[in-house]
């Protein structure tokens, strides 16, 4: 996906094209001169900060999602980023300085099945296209290849804080996506042990729900759809016009009329506190699963996109000068003593306490035995001198 808004997203496959191609839409003058009735999507529509690419489908296959955030940014914001199938919610995440502002989103966390009294437990759910028909081997998820809502949205919205909030998650089996689902599963990738975070957050939005900061159209198609379109690769970044500030929050002022901005939260659909989001901790690990690769014609496949560099944060070393109040406080607490080791009390005991070097313990060693020698001796005369004064009987 093209840098739009500061905000590099892109779909990567399992297979070895490692990111799937993205390719521009058309323009509503090229399908008129072929007298086919269309309305294709705006590569980017300024009016609703959207921007617009297709993908080609690989019939069940896994895929998941990166996202990088360019600088420069305010060390105390955060961005939420909503994933929509469809036109239908599945599930969000976040990320912050704590993260560098990017990172990849690879399953959704939801509750597993269970009695009333079960142990909660957590279930991973991966993003697959669907497989194709058992009948042809054709892939039918999209049917007509202008139809509007066959998309993949990401919606990004700014924060200026968050706070932990309870888990919050239903069975995957009464969500909405799977009671509908078409196209793209959320297939089970096992259970979510204790080396994934599960952590819910509650956002304090800048953005208005009904107006991210940004967002991000993906229309899957087939091959022959592709084709069909008559559609173009995307440019890697598009102009400078659409490189707009995100530093700047929106105004109370400049807001839609019941709809509030920044943290008035109870008006209408406007910005304030969301439901509570799941934030994953990196990938903890976990490789996509495996499938046989795919050759792709070398005319469609595209370089992996590298997030640009980004200059790890300077840290400024913090002068403690201590006041002449602090000569009561105990030297443990005060910063300037923290260098200096704490003396050993086993070193102390063993300075205390004379050893004799090697040399001198060997000659003690032969002194002592030439002793104990000596004094046999002596005990051996002393006894043969008793018996030769005994008188006779």
């Amino acid at each position: 996906m093209p840098i739009y808004r500061s905000i590099n997203i892109a779909l990567h496959s399992q297979f070895g094209i490692e990111q799937l191609p993205e390719y521009r839409p058309q323009s509503r003058d090229y399908y008129s001169e072929r007298d086919i009735a269309a309305n294709p999507p705006l590569l980017v529509d300024e009016l609703t900060s959207t921007c617009s690419v297709y993908i080609p489908v690989f019939p069940s296959s896994q895929f998941w999602i990166s996202y990088y955030v360019s600088p420069p940014v305010p060390d105390e914001q955060h961005f939420l980023f909503k994933l929509y199938i469809n036109g239908i919610f599945v599930f969000s995440w976040g990320t912050g300085i704590e993260n560098n502002w990017k990172g990849k989103t690879m399953f959704g966390l939801y509750r597993q099945g269970g009695g009333a009294n079960a142990r909660v437990r957590w279930e991973k759910r991966s993003l697959f296209f669907s497989p194709p028909d058992r009948g042809d081997g054709e892939w039918k998820g999209v049917d007509d290849p202008f139809d509007e809502n066959a998309h993949v949205e990401i919606r990004v919205h700014r924060a200026h804080g968050r706070r932990r909030a309870p888990r919050q998650s239903d069975e995957y089996a009464n969500s909405e996506h799977a009671k509908d689902e078409r196209a793209i599963s959320l297939m089970n990738a096992g259970r979510a042990g204790a080396d994934h975070p599960k952590r819910f957050y509650r956002f304090a939005l800048i953005d208005p729900l009904d107006q991210p900061f940004a967002t991000f159209r993906y229309y899957y198609r087939t091959w022959d759809q592709v084709e069909y379109l008559g559609l173009q690769k995307v440019d890697e970044q598009l102009g400078e016009d659409t490189e707009l500030s995100i530093i700047e929050p929106y105004l109370a002022d400049e807001s839609v009329e019941g709809e509030g901005a920044q943290d008035q939260a109870d008006e209408g659909s406007g910005a304030g506190l969301e439901p509570p989001t799941y934030i994953p901790q990196g990938d903890s690990g976990m490789e996509p699963l495996a499938g046989d690769p795919w050759s792709t014609p070398s005319s469609l496949e595209r370089p992996p996109l590298d997030p640009p560099s980004r200059p790890p944060p300077s840290i400024s070393r913090i002068h403690y000068t201590p006041a002449e109040s602090e000569d009561t406080i105990d030297l443990a607490h005060r910063p300037e003593d923290w260098s200096i080791e704490t003396p050993s009390p086993i070193q102390s005991l063993r300075q205390e306490i004379s050893t004799p070097p090697p040399g001198a313990k060997r000659r003690l060693a032969a002194a002592s035995l030439f002793g104990m020698i000596k004094k046999s001796l002596k005990r051996r005369g002393a006894s043969s001198s008793d018996k030769t004064n005994d008188p006779e009987g």
